[in-house]
């Protein structure tokens, strides 16, 4: 276990960062494999119930048992494949559980180029877009991005 003095640069603010687009990378594939045509209804339909979540924690974790396991997991494999600090690690899993909640409320929040509610929002309207939880980094790359109509964000393309 890595003590205090052994935090770095590399270990804390680089994997920090890297651990998010790690966990996208992953979540990104699993969620558009749990919108298949046979698969959805048996697993994710029931999350896409409301069109409009708004409970935040409640309406995040309103899924099925096999999709937030292999959800908590791809947090895991992320961790796995980013050396990190454990204290990293640690936020970045209370900080993934706080910003999956925030995707499911109306705030409109967002940090340029990382994070913005508003695109989960245009996922739960148009469940072929916007996959990624955290970062849109995967959607754009595989081209299933769609900006949320009412942003007053720029449109980074």
């Amino acid at each position: 276990m890595q003590g205090w003095s052994e935090m770095t640069i590399l270990n804390t603010v680089i994997a920090f960062f890297s651990l998010f687009v790690v966990y996208d990378f992953f979540y990104c594939i699993w969620h558009r494999i749990l919108h298949v045509r046979g698969l959805y209804k048996f697993i994710h339909k029931h999350h896409h119930h409301q069109a409009a979540p708004s409970r935040g924690n409640a309406d995040a974790v309103n899924v099925h048992p096999i999709e937030f396991i292999v959800g908590e997991y791809c947090h895991l494999l992320a961790i796995f494949i980013i050396p990190c600090h454990a204290v990293v690690a640690a936020v970045f899993v209370v900080l993934g559980g706080i910003l999956a909640s925030l995707n499911h409320t109306r705030y409109d929040i967002a940090v340029p180029l990382l994070f913005d509610t508003k695109a989960h929002d245009q996922h739960h309207v148009i469940p072929t877009v916007n996959y990624g939880q955290y970062t849109m980094l995967w959607d754009r790359v595989f081209g299933t991005y769609v900006p949320h109509p009412l942003s007053s964000r720029p449109k980074a393309e």
